[in-house]
C-alpha cells in the first residue's frame, strides 16, 4: 500500500477505504461518529461536575482541617477513626483536594492557608536538598 501510494497508482480516497477495510478486517471497528460526540459530551460533563462541586467526604476533610486541633489525641488517630485512611492517603487527598477549584470556592481562607504551607513544606526540602 505504501509503495502504490509512493509511486502515485494510489490517491488518497483509495488509502482511506483500503485503511478502513483493513481495521475491519482486523476486528477493529470505530465507533459511529454520533457515540464519539455522546462520549466526548459525557467526558466534558463529567470534568465540569467534578470541578465544580465537592464530594462529601471533600467536605468533611475541609470541615476537618478548619478545626481538627479541637479533637482529642494525635491528629493521626483522629483521621484513621473519622476516615478510616492511613494518615499518608488521607494527605494525598488533601493535596489533590486544595487544587481543585471547587475546594477554592467552597472555602478560600482555609484552602490559601493549605496552599501557603504545602509551598513552605515543599521550599524547605529544596533547600536542604540544595545545601
Amino acid at each position: 500500500t505504501l509503495v502504490a501510494r509512493r509511486s502515485g497508482l494510489m490517491d488518497d480516497a483509495d488509502l482511506t477505504s483500503e485503511i478502513q477495510e483493513d481495521r475491519t478486517d482486523a476486528g477493529h471497528r470505530a465507533p459511529p461518529d454520533d457515540q464519539l460526540k455522546v462520549t466526548e459530551t459525557m467526558t466534558a460533563t463529567a470534568l465540569e461536575s467534578t470541578q465544580t462541586e465537592l464530594s462529601s467526604v471533600e467536605a468533611q476533610i475541609l470541615d476537618f482541617e478548619r478545626g481538627w486541633w479541637r479533637t482529642s489525641g494525635a491528629k493521626e488517630d483522629t483521621i484513621l477513626e473519622q476516615f478510616g485512611l492511613s494518615a499518608t492517603r488521607y494527605y494525598q487527598q488533601l493535596n489533590a483536594l486544595i487544587d481543585k477549584p471547587a475546594a477554592l470556592e467552597a472555602d478560600p481562607v482555609l484552602v490559601r492557608r493549605l496552599l501557603r504551607m504545602r509551598q513552605t513544606r515543599q521550599e524547605s526540602r529544596s533547600t536542604r536538598r540544595i545545601r
